[in-house]
C-alpha cells in the first residue's frame, strides 16, 4: 500500500486478532513504528478496546494488564547496527526456539539493509527464495510490508490508485513469488479502509476479494458494522479458565 494509507495499523490489528483468536505469539521488526514504546501504545488500545491517552485512557490496572499480556506474546526485534536480512532471521530464529513465537513481521522492505551489486530483479528473486524457505523450515509465517514504487493518481477524479502486486518498488517477483498478497487502501470519499486481497495461493486460503472496513478512532481496531470496544485479554483469560475448568470434569 501507499504511505499514509494505514498498512502498518491494520497489520498490528490482524496480529492482535490471531494473537487473541489463535494464540500466535510474534517478532517484530518495524522500525516504521519506532520508538518502541510508541508500538506497544497502539497494540495496548486494541487489547484493552480504550485509548492510551485522552478522557477516556487506560487506567493503571489495564495498563499494567497489557504490558504483562504483550511482554508473553510480542518480542521487538531491534538490531543496534546490523539491519541485514540474515541478522533478523538469526534473532528470529532464536526467538522460536526460545519463546515458540508463530510469526514475524518486516515493516518494512525498505527498512531492511540490502546488497544490490548484482542484478536488482535477481537480488530479490533470490532473497524471497531465502525467506520462504526460512519460514518453512522455522514453521514460522512472514509478514513482509513493502511499497509501490511510485503513487498513481486517476487523471478524472485525482484520487491515488490501487496499487497492485506488480506495484512494488523493485521487482514482479513480489508477485510472483509470494503466497498471500493484499492492499491496503484508505478510500478517502468513503472513508474506509479497502483491504484488496489480490492473491491466495491455494484455494483453501481463501479467495480474491474485497473487504471495506471502518477504523475506530478510539481504539485503532478495524469493523465492517459495528465498532467492538470489548477488553480482549479478559475475553481470553475468561475463555481459558471456562476450557480448563470443561476439561478437568471431563470423565476421562
Amino acid at each position: 500500500g501507499v504511505p499514509g494509507h494505514g498498512k502498518s495499523e491494520f497489520l498490528d490489528f490482524i496480529s492482535a486478532k490471531l494473537n487473541i483468536n489463535h494464540g500466535w505469539k510474534f517478532a517484530m521488526y518495524s522500525p516504521e513504528n519506532y520508538p518502541l514504546q510508541l508500538h506497544f501504545s497502539k497494540y495496548a488500545e486494541k487489547f484493552i478496546g480504550k485509548p492510551f491517552s485522552g478522557a477516556e485512557k487506560l487506567n493503571p490496572m489495564e495498563l499494567r494488564l497489557a504490558k504483562n499480556y504483550f511482554e508473553n506474546n510480542f518480542y521487538f526485534i531491534k538490531p543496534e547496527s546490523d539491519f541485514s536480512l540474515d541478522n533478523i532471521m538469526d534473532k528470529v530464529k532464536q526467538l522460536v526456539k526460545q519463546k515458540g513465537i508463530d510469526a514475524f513481521v518486516i515493516d518494512a522492505w525498505n527498512k531492511i539493509e540490502h546488497n544490490y551489486s548484482t542484478n536488482e530483479t535477481k537480488y530479490i528473486s533470490e532473497v524471497l527464495d531465502k525467506l520462504a524457505l526460512f519460514c518453512e523450515s522455522n514453521m514460522v509465517h512472514l509478514f513482509l510490508v513493502a511499497h509501490p514504487t511510485k503513487v498513481m493518481k486517476d487523471k478524472k477524479t485525482g484520487l491515488i490508485e490501487v496499487p497492485n502486486l506488480y506495484s512494488i518498488s523493485g521487482s514482479a517477483n513480489f508477485y510472483n513469488k509470494t503466497s498471500n498478497g493484499i492492499t491496503v487502501y484508505l478510500n478517502r470519499q468513503t472513508q474506509k479502509t479497502e483491504v484488496h486481497i489480490q492473491k491466495v495461493k491455494f484455494k483453501h486460503w481463501g479467495q480474491v476479494g474485497l473487504v471495506e472496513l471502518f477504523w475506530n478512532r478510539l481504539n485503532g481496531r478495524y469493523y465492517e458494522q459495528c465498532p467492538d470496544n470489548d477488553n480482549w485479554i479478559n475475553n481470553v483469560e475468561q475463555s481459558q479458565m471456562i476450557l480448563e475448568s470443561a476439561t478437568n470434569d471431563a470423565p476421562f
